[in-house]
């Protein structure tokens, strides 16, 4: 950074100068940025030739301190929402003698707290699992926090099984934080979240200087999902069907082995 100019004046007039300037430029954000320094100067009362690379690095830290303090930074995408159906003979009495936790909501969900900071799990009793991993997210991440769950607390004992149910996992949405730079005070908008699954949050304690956009599947957008799963397994399950006789007709004929004792 350039040397502060030796200005006379006032005892103390060199401590606030970058003060007074950032005051000015912050009145003086969408003028034009030509002559705009030499106005900077003229406001402060400094020559302009004698102070230019001072009075450029102000204006330089200003725009910085704007975007890192002020302005809006890139948003965070810090939790994966899941969601898939528990064994009908998984027994949720049995799962709070392992790791769940029976929680005094309304809906008398379950919850798993996982040990290794992968995420949360809330277990409802038509047999939802809503699933939570935090970033970064992966394949194996989520495979994992489902194993700790289900497959390290003996609920689901055999592997080919728990493999197999861990691919049901469909995702449900995403939460996206973006930071403002200052507290927020508590807002929510659900103007949307029947029909698009977004609400718009503010102020949440978890992050308080942050607007927070929860994405979701609408619910009328998961029927039509389902609908359509069950239509193209259906279609997967006909084809097979058709195919093995096809495959079997088409299939070279072995040559009838002759019987020598009947050649003459």
């Amino acid at each position: 950074m350039a040397d502060k100019p030796e200005l006379k004046g006032y005892q103390g007039f060199q401590d606030t100068l970058k003060a007074k300037a950032y005051e000015w430029l912050r009145q003086h954000l969408h003028e034009k940025p030509r002559g705009k320094i030499v106005k900077l100067a003229s406001f402060l009362g400094i020559d302009y030739k004698a102070n230019k690379q001072y009075l450029w690095q102000i204006s330089s830290d200003f725009k910085t301190d704007v975007r890192n303090r002020q302005g809006l930074k890139p948003p965070n995408w810090h939790n994966w929402l899941g969601r898939i159906k528990a064994f009908e003979g998984l027994s949720r009495e049995e799962a709070v003698k392992k790791d769940w936790v029976q929680t005094k909501a309304k809906n008398h969900y379950l919850l798993f707290v996982d040990p290794r900071g992968l995420g949360r799990l809330e277990w409802h009793i038509d047999g939802t699992v809503k699933v939570w991993v935090k970033k970064p997210v992966s394949d194996a991440k989520k495979l994992q926090l489902l194993a700790d769950a289900f497959f390290n607390t003996y609920l689901i004992t055999d592997i080919k099984v728990f493999t197999e149910w861990a691919k049901t996992l469909r995702q449900k949405g995403e939460d996206c934080a973006v930071h403002v730079g200052f507290d927020v005070s508590y807002f929510k908008i659900d103007l949307f979240q029947e029909s698009n699954g977004i609400t718009i949050v503010g102020g949440d304690k978890s992050h308080r200087d942050c607007i927070e956009a929860r994405l979701r599947v609408p619910e009328w957008a998961e029927e039509y999902r389902e609908k359509a799963d069950f239509i193209i397994q259906g279609y997967k399950t006909m084809i097979e069907q058709i195919s093995k006789p096809l495959q079997d007709l088409s299939a070279p004929k072995p040559k009838l082995a002759q019987d020598r004792e009947m050649v003459v």
